[in-house]
């Protein structure tokens, strides 16, 4: 075979496969036309899903074009389309995030309108990490973690947040709403816990969901900056009074809320069975001891 022709046969199969991979994450979103409705007459999607209309039986049109009971976002397309024997199916791609009003132009004034509520794809984040005092070896004492989706370059701004309820494994989904697909550090932060980043830059793309695991390697964080408890790498706690380092100051407030008895959802519960006592201050004492810090890039 002729060096052009295979180049040919190359050139193909990867523009074969960009179809395949631009198409996987779309979906084509069905509506019924028949009995003087679309059914169902409201729809969600997100940019890139394709609605197309069935015909059942009847004429009828699916019709967004600016005139009276149809609307779209600026900047999306218009259309109208038969729906009828000869004509029986019409398929639009949403490429515009917004509200689309459709009708058939027989039957709008009677009902026979539609809504199309289209969103932009989320950036996912399936994220596993544990608190060094709520990990008892086998379950974590669930709480909640904030995190940050930070750019990858200097000064590092905070790009997107969200908050978590970890599960006794450590494992939650964050949806971030204005995030673009892009890379960047991942920044999780907990009440009384040491910041920690992500040891490099991950890629998210919307549209699909990222997975990320501290707990499987010091090197998961920036610095290596986790504690290895029962087989899984962990958040460093103590950092109670939330300057970033443990020390004299947070041993404090713990020792503080322990003289107390304090209990309940608070900052000193290091451990996170609603109890301030001697097993929450040994954890700030020994990370004070050993100067722990967060580290950034």
């Amino acid at each position: 075979m002729k060096k052009s022709s295979k180049n040919l046969i190359i050139s193909l199969f990867l523009f074969a496969l960009f179809i395949i991979c631009k198409n996987s994450f779309s979906t084509t979103v069905n509506v019924s036309v028949s009995n003087f409705q679309f059914s169902p007459s409201s729809i969600s999607v997100l940019i890139g899903d394709t609605v197309r209309w069935n015909w059942l039986n009847g004429s009828h049109t699916t019709t967004c074009d600016g005139s009276a009971l149809t609307s779209r976002p600026p900047g999306a397309a218009s259309w109208n389309s038969n729906i009828n024997s000869v004509s029986t199916t019409f398929a639009y791609k949403v490429t515009v995030a917004g509200t689309y009003n459709y009708k058939c132009i027989p039957h709008g004034a009677g009902g026979m309108v539609g809504v199309i509520n289209a969103s932009a794809p989320m950036v996912t984040l399936s994220l596993t990490s544990l608190m060094e005092g709520f990990w008892n070896g086998t379950a974590l004492n669930q709480d909640t973690v904030k995190v940050y989706l930070r750019n990858q370059t200097s000064p590092y701004a905070i790009v997107d947040q969200a908050k978590v309820k970890l599960n006794s494994a450590g494992t939650g989904t964050l949806q971030f709403s204005t995030a673009p697909s892009g890379n960047y550090y991942i920044a999780v932060v907990h009440r009384n816990s040491i910041e920690t980043w992500s040891k490099l830059p991950q890629s998210f793309t919307a549209g699909t969901t990222k997975t990320y695991n501290f707990t499987t390697g010091a090197a998961q964080a920036f610095g290596n900056n986790m504690l290895l408890k029962s087989g899984k790498f962990v958040f460093y706690g103590g950092d109670v009074v939330r300057d970033g380092t443990v020390d004299a100051s947070d041993i404090s407030a713990v020792d503080n809320d322990a003289t107390l008895s304090l209990s309940g959802y608070v900052v000193s519960d290091l451990t996170g069975d609603d109890f301030v006592d001697a097993q929450d201050l040994a954890i700030a004492d020994n990370n004070a001891t050993n100067g722990i810090s967060t580290i950034v890039p």
